[in-house]
């Protein structure tokens, strides 16, 4: 779990495809509310790190749907 701290006006909390959890919180805001916030979220957070875990190797997600990586054409690299 990541925290990054930015001067901004609302806690995010987002989770990348490879299921690294971010919390962007405002900059004064206190790491007790954070985690608090944390724990409310807790099965939404254990649902979709579920699906992260679900993506084969070699496949990824793109608007919900499963792809293969082989399908993209090199010049989108």
């Amino acid at each position: 779990m990541q925290i990054i701290r930015k001067n901004v006006r609302n806690l995010t909390l987002r989770i990348t495809p490879e299921g690294e959890i971010i919390i962007v919180s405002p900059l004064k805001m206190k790491e007790e509310y954070i985690l608090n916030f944390v724990k409310t979220k807790q099965k939404w957070i254990d649902k979709k790190l579920a699906k992260c875990k679900k993506i084969p190797e070699g496949k990824f997600l793109y608007l919900g749907n499963l792809y293969d990586k082989s399908q993209l054409k090199e010049d989108l690299y």
